[in-house]
Formats: C-alpha cells, structure tokens, sequence
C-alpha cells in the first residue's frame, strides 16, 4: 500500500508545480504585455474649429439663491448613460445656513444646463450622486474634489459627451475646451506642468482662461483627462478623473 501511495504523492505535488509555474508565467504575461491604447475619438483628428459642440453652461436656483450662466458644464459617458459634471466649488457660492455641505438636503432647487450659443438646447438635471452631507463646503477641501456629477432628468442637450480617459502624465499636451465672450467654443492648448492623484497644474500661456471653471480638459485623441477649477497666480489648477471614476465605481449596478 506504501509503494502506491508514494507515487500519487509524487503525482500530485508534479501537478501542483505545473500549475504554479503555469499560473506564474501567466503572471508575468499579464504584467509584461502592453497596455491597450483607449480608442481616439474620430473628431478629436479634425481642427478644434471643426470638433462638435463640448461645453454647456449652467442655470442654478437653490432656495432663494439663483445664478444665470454661471460656470462651466459638460457631458460625461458612462457606459449606456450620458451625465453631467459641473464643478463643485459653484457651491461656494450658494453657501449659506441651509447649505453648509455637499448635499441639498430639503432645499428646493433646480439645475439646469444649456448650451450658450443655443440656450433653448438645454436639459434639467436630477439626484446628485456624489451628494454627502459629511462633506463640509470648504474652499481647501473642495478644490481638490472639484466634481458634482448628476442624473439628466431627460433628453440630453446637443453636446458631445466625453470619454474618462487615462490619469495625465508631465509635459503631455492637453486642450481645456472653453467659450469666448458670445459663447463660442475656443480650445486652448496646454502642456501637463505637475500631476498629482486628484489634481494637475497646467501651463495654458497667455491665454485668458479665468473665465472657464468647469470647463472640460482633454487629451489629443480626444478623451476627458480633467475639469478646470482656475488659476494658481500664472498656473492653471484643474482636477484628474480620480474623483470621477470613484463616483461612477459607487453606482448601484442598476443605475450605471
């Protein structure tokens, strides 16, 4: 009985070894293949002046409190669902008493998002999904989360949405997609200066972009790398899609 025993021992730790150096060497195919590049967007190859309608602005009434045309807006792509992504810090503003957090709570309020070269293409707004009544609306803690991202409450209005793509990297070339005085679309171009998880600098030259918080960053093949939150003295302060892809990681199954 020995002697059979000993052979499926041997038999079984032969298996064991087999399957470990097959699992180890698909280990290091995984690690070593590379990555798949993200699929351009076909307009992002065109001249700006070419590219489809990117931005929106917002229309903002939150108890007695209302903002016309206030910041920037655009659309985001999440899976089947189009949403909306604003930038937090328009909050600082409606600050008050009934507003101290990053959630409406019992307010009455509207939001509403169009387009400023055709404001009668716009759509309202629904649930806040990153609303959290923990989360105080402090100017040092809101800037490096600056992203409100909600529910449309129908049709989406005639803008491109945006791809999420991949965290930026120092010295990539971006575009922050902004709108000039009459509300055409102006791209400015840029260069990465400092990336951090939640956050990156940029370098946008002499180009007035004071004006454009919330407006979208993107890369050269087209995909969303950033929402501009404002200036830093000569430096332009924007956030990643870190925040945004945990905000969209967090949906219930049913609703992405």
């Amino acid at each position: 009985m020995a002697s059979c025993r000993q052979p499926l021992r041997q038999t079984r730790a032969a298996c064991r070894l087999v399957l470990g150096l097959g699992a180890a060497a698909l280990a290091i195919w995984a690690c070593e293949r590379p990555a798949v590049a993200p699929v351009p967007e076909p307009w992002a190859s065109q001249p700006p002046a070419a590219w489809p309608p990117l931005t929106l602005a917002n229309r903002i009434r939150v108890g007695k409190q209302s903002f016309a045309a206030k910041g920037g807006a655009f659309l985001v792509r999440a899976g089947s669902d189009t949403l909306v992504a604003a930038p937090k810090h328009l909050l600082l503003s409606l600050r008050s008493d009934s507003l101290r957090t990053v959630d409406f709570g019992r307010l009455a309020w509207s939001w509403t998002v169009f387009r400023r070269d055709a404001p009668a293409d716009s759509a309202a707004v629904r649930r806040l999904l990153n609303a959290d009544p923990g989360e105080e609306l402090d100017k040092s803690r809101v800037v490096h989360r600056d992203w409100l991202l909600f529910e449309l409450a129908g049709a989406a209005p005639g803008v491109q949405p945006l791809r999420p793509g991949p965290q930026p990297r120092p010295d990539q070339p971006v575009l922050l997609v902004g709108w000039d005085d009459a509300g055409r679309q102006v791209v400015h171009r840029g260069r990465v200066v400092q990336a951090m998880q939640y956050t990156f600098l940029l370098d946008l030259g002499n180009a007035d972009v004071g004006h454009l918080s919330g407006a979208p960053i993107v890369d050269e093949s087209g995909l969303l790398v950033g929402l501009y939150s404002g200036q830093v003295g000569s430096v332009s302060w924007a956030n990643t899609t870190r925040y945004l892809q945990e905000i969209l990681a967090q949906r219930t199954p049913a609703a992405r």
